[in-house]
């Protein structure tokens, strides 16, 4: 997979913020926590797939 910048597009763009304000919820009130949350994800989901450890310094 080669999209590695593509989940801080979408935030940084404003996608983020406009799909917010479509549809609210819990993650729409604090775009800031929900970009973390999905980078901490993405990287599970790597780690699974790659069979490699997240490491945090």
């Amino acid at each position: 997979m080669c999209d590695n910048l593509d989940l801080t597009a979408w935030f940084m763009d404003g996608a983020a913020k406009e799909l917010a304000a479509v549809r609210p919820g819990p993650c729409g009130d604090d775009l800031d926590t929900a970009f973390y949350i999905a980078l901490f994800l993405r990287a599970a989901q790597h780690t699974i797939r790659r069979g490699c450890p997240i490491v945090y310094n």
